[in-house]
């Protein structure tokens, strides 16, 4: 599995006739196929309480504890079905305005893989590109913002995952897939920062 959404279950075509307790859900959809033909089919669906996910058949898959504030940096521990630890997704406040957050996934035995906008982990033609694109996108938010100045929700974002150096991750807050670019991130670790949300 190197693509998948979050979002509703029931949003997949190949689902459209086919009812389910599953149609109800949020949760991970991975890409199968390929091509035109390419579709994203159920993997795993979110608990109420958004701090854990279960396989189509009501299985485990991974849990969410409850989030642990140290020294400013919000940890959120990801554990196995048994209760054993996967990993930590960490929250990093800004050094300073207007700079956002950023993030770290710690898993045993792996390099820290560090999620920086993809302005900070992109090549130049592609920074420009985005540049370009946010530019435009702030224009627009400035012209429908209200008589006080104030925007709106905060335009999404895409970020770059990086570990000693290789790109081995991306996610877009705008609902389009996460890709998965090596195969030793463990997926129930990607999975969860995507059930989590970059807030």
């Amino acid at each position: 599995m190197s693509a998948f959404t979050y979002g509703p279950l029931a949003s997949s075509p190949a689902r459209a006739a086919a009812k389910s307790a599953l149609d109800t859900k949020v949760g991970i959809r991975v890409l199968r196929g390929g091509g035109s033909g390419a579709f994203f089919t159920p993997c795993a669906f979110a608990g109420d309480d958004r701090r854990s996910l279960h396989l189509p058949d009501g299985d485990l898959l991974c849990t969410v504890d409850a989030a642990e504030t140290i020294d400013g940096v919000r940890h959120d521990r990801v554990r196995a079905a048994d209760g054993e630890p996967v990993g930590t997704i960490r929250r990093i406040p800004p050094a300073r305005r207007p700079l956002k957050h950023t993030w770290r996934i710690d898993q045993p035995g792996r390099p820290e893989i560090v999620g920086r906008n993809l302005f900070t982990t992109s090549d130049p033609r592609r920074l420009a590109a985005h540049t370009a694109d946010t530019a435009l996108s702030l224009t627009f938010d400035t012209l429908l913002s209200g008589p006080d100045g104030s925007l709106g929700p905060v335009r999404p974002r895409v970020l770059g995952w990086k570990a000693a150096g290789e790109l081995v991750m991306t996610t877009d807050g705008r609902r389009l897939p996460v890709r998965v670019l090596v195969p030793w991130v463990d997926r129930r670790l990607a999975f969860a920062f995507a059930m989590l949300g970059d807030e």
